[in-house]
């Protein structure tokens, strides 16, 4: 495995970037402890999901009472994408796509299609991530914003990591299979990005543990 820094949530900058190769729960739980520190602080949160909407949780649920949850289970998120694919947009305009979800962060919600996202060009993502990184560097906004990241090809990782404040890892068990194509892979993807970028780390323990 590379050499990366390794700790949890500690506020660096307000942009991160979290790559998940681990189950929803692990993923969920990580996110979780980002989204609580960044709140103690007293930040505005942004929460951008980068993955199949099948993989997605609904950020709209109520924890309680299975029948009492908001009724929008999509919002702005497939809807921007195709505006950003056809026109340019300043940073405060992407703030009509969101929601304030059950967590303490805004979120623009399920896409209308599971595959909305990972059919979507590369270039719009990219675009989007630079609204995004914008909000978070204006000291007017007093804003972070979290990108979590599943499924995504490691061409487009290259691409999308440069423009974050911090990377965080989120790892399977160790004796998880194909280890070696995930070392060779993370190894290329960090000689890609900036050097001043943060790079955390973290396992998963094993189910049961």
């Amino acid at each position: 495995m590379p050499p990366v820094d390794q700790a949890f949530c500690r506020p660096k900058g307000h942009m991160r970037i979290l790559i998940s190769f681990a189950d929803r729960s692990e993923r969920e739980k990580y996110a979780a402890g980002c989204t609580k520190a960044l709140l103690s602080s007293g930040l505005r949160i942004i929460r951008l999901d980068l993955m199949s909407g099948i993989s997605m949780v609904n950020p709209f649920r109520r924890k309680s009472g299975a029948r009492e949850y908001h009724e929008c289970t999509s919002s702005g998120i497939s809807e921007l994408l195709l505006q950003l694919e056809n026109c340019k947009m300043d940073p405060d305009e992407i703030l009509s796509y969101v929601q304030l979800g059950q967590d303490g962060c805004y979120h623009f919600g399920l896409p209308l299609r599971a595959d909305d996202i990972l059919s979507c060009r590369p270039d719009v993502l990219i675009r989007l991530l630079h609204l995004l990184r914008r909000l978070a560097d204006s000291p007017e906004e007093n804003t972070a914003v979290i990108v979590v990241i599943e499924s995504l090809p490691f061409q487009v990782l290259k691409q999308i990591c440069s423009l974050s404040h911090e990377l965080h890892i989120i790892m399977p068990p160790q004796d998880f299979s194909n280890g070696k194509m995930y070392e060779w892979e993370l190894t290329d993807l960090f000689s890609s990005l900036p050097p001043n970028l943060l790079k955390f780390f973290s396992e998963s323990r094993k189910a049961g543990l």
